[in-house]
């Protein structure tokens, strides 16, 4: 790839980690997080689940602002926002804060998927583009592999609050970075980016949008919705019962 294109893809990288490492923290500090404020599991639930609700609701108006705004600037200010709600959850003092700051972060993070591809196809020939891509979406593995051991590290070290501190920086410096370094758009003839008429109307009545849109829905449920304690919480209530009818 070109020197506009890596640029970018660094950056691009270095931001979706940290969306995955804020995104993710919650799930390494919960237990903390309920013993404090004496959560059931049903409100622990709500806590991580508020998220995924305003961050389903963004992604569409995230993507329109992007084209209406520029990707970068999008993404910039959603990268800025969600790492102040990150900020903000350390300073949470109650069941109904904590879901109020996971609503507004999830909003927050709403916006950036689309930013972040809009800035990418701007600085990217299509040749250039699926490899590009490529290695931008590998961040969301990485970050929720650091998520976990940055969690664990800074939890050990110190309480929740802090570590919610600590990684809220992290997205600060990020965004420093990102509207620091983030290179100029590659000029239209190069990207392909010349506009066909129909705008929004035309992209809603393609079948091959609604046909990805249902494939990585699908997607997400499955790979959201199977939590990484559920097949051990099916396996002990599958041993429980075993047990019982023994007993019996």
């Amino acid at each position: 790839m070109h020197r506009t294109p890596r640029i970018t893809v660094a950056l691009l990288f270095a931001a979706w980690t940290v969306d995955y490492v804020d995104r993710l923290l919650i799930n390494v500090a919960l237990p903390s997080i309920g013993e404090e404020f004496g959560l059931g599991h049903g409100e622990r639930g709500l806590v991580v689940s508020a998220f995924f609700l305003t961050y389903a609701l963004v992604q569409i108006p995230g993507g329109l602002l992007a084209d209406r705004f520029g990707g970068v600037r999008v993404a910039a200010i959603a990268l800025l926002l969600w790492s102040v709600c990150t900020g903000l959850t350390a300073l949470a003092w109650s069941f109904a804060s904590l879901v109020v700051l996971r609503l507004c972060f999830g909003a927050a993070q709403g916006l950036f998927p689309g930013a972040s591809v809009s800035a990418l196809s701007a600085r990217s020939t299509p040749q250039q583009r699926l490899t590009a891509n490529g290695w931008m979406q590998s961040s969301n593995a990485v970050g929720a592999l650091l998520a976990a051991v940055v969690g664990a590290v800074l939890l050990s070290l110190w309480d929740w609050r802090v570590g919610f501190l600590v990684v809220a920086v992290l997205g600060l410096l990020v965004f420093a970075a990102v509207l620091r370094w983030m290179p100029q758009p590659m000029a239209p003839e190069l990207t392909g980016s010349a506009r066909a008429g129909g705008g929004t109307a035309r992209l809603l009545r393609s079948p091959v949008l609604w046909g990805f849109a249902v494939m990585f829905f699908a997607y997400d449920v499955v790979s959201w919705g199977s939590a990484p304690g559920r097949p051990r919480t099916w396996s002990r209530c599958a041993a429980w019962r075993s047990a019982r009818r023994a007993w019996r």
